[in-house]
Formats: structure tokens, sequence, C-alpha cells
């Protein structure tokens, strides 16, 4: 998707890279079918950041817009 960054929720950095953006801007996060990115998105929301995350991850999404 235009403009998103690649942060890999499983690497030991995810945290470091996420504390460097800011909390005041709503974070949209996805993965390719859901699972980590809603994983992601918890631990992102216990720590203060607005997320919204992609139902279904980017497969589901690309159905919807080919």
């Amino acid at each position: 998707m235009e403009g998103a960054l690649n942060v890999n929720w499983l690497s030991e950095d995810f945290l470091k890279v996420m504390d460097t953006l800011p909390k005041g801007k709503t974070l949209f996060i996805y993965c390719q079918k859901g699972g980590r990115s809603a994983r992601a998105a918890h631990a992102l929301d216990s720590l203060g950041y607005p997320v919204m995350d992609l139902s279904g991850g980017y497969a589901a999404w690309r159905v919807k817009n080919p």
C-alpha cells in the first residue's frame, strides 16, 4: 500500500521502531492474513497508540480492491 512502512512484528526491533512514530496519529496495521497484525495492533493499543487493524489482512483487502 502506498506510503506504508514495513515493520516486522516478529523483529526484536519492532517496539523500538514503533517508538519513533507519534502516538497522536492513528496507525493502520496490516499483514497478509490478519493474525500478526491483530497481535501487533493489540500490543500497540496497550502502549497508547491509536490503531486500526485491517481485518482479514492484505489478502482480503486485495479481493475488494483489485
